[in-house]
């Protein structure tokens, strides 16, 4: 049994390492968020987190039935139809609060419709039952983000961005 555990132990060093890295790089980018002087700059130093990280972009679309998006708001860019969303989610979500893959021409105008050359996307729902809005990092390469891998990282930055986000767009 010492040689099944040193193996396991063996194995499980990798994945902890790999955890500590993402626990320390999500701890460093929520306070580079937290301490944002306005919506745009928190959106700003995302985008910048993302592209640091080799990636295309980091998008924020909220669910206009949720928040507080018209006129006279500067933030209206950021609005999405939960009606126009639900056959995406439908699709690519189901069940779940998270979807890593690629998108077709129609979703990616819809959600990213500022973006070029987007390969594949990991998506979070947000919000406590993920209808607050919807969390995206976009890469270049198709093959870069693939259903089963982790979703760690987006789970968490799903979990803390309502609250950031409230600072600066009223909640409906």
């Amino acid at each position: 049994t010492t040689e099944i555990y040193t193996l396991s132990l063996h194995d499980a060093l990798p994945i902890c390492n790999h955890n500590h890295q993402l626990f320390d790089r999500l701890l460093s980018l929520q306070g580079h968020l937290a301490s944002a002087p306005s919506l745009q700059e928190m959106l700003n130093r995302l985008q910048r987190w993302a592209r640091d990280l080799g990636l295309a972009g980091a998008d924020v679309r909220l669910f206009s039935d949720r928040w507080q998006l018209g006129a006279p708001s500067s933030f209206t860019q950021l609005a999405l139809s939960r009606q126009a969303f639900e056959p995406v989610r439908i699709q690519r979500l189901g069940k779940d609060q998270h979807y890593l893959g690629s998108l077709n021409g129609p979703e990616l105008l819809l959600l990213l419709p500022q973006a070029r050359s987007v390969g594949s996307v990991a998506m979070s729902l947000f919000g406590e039952r993920g209808d607050l809005g919807v969390l995206m990092f976009s890469s270049r390469d198709t093959h870069h983000y693939q259903p089963g891998q982790g979703t760690l990282l987006l789970h968490y930055l799903a979990l803390m961005l309502p609250e950031l986000l409230s600072r600066w767009v009223a909640r409906v």
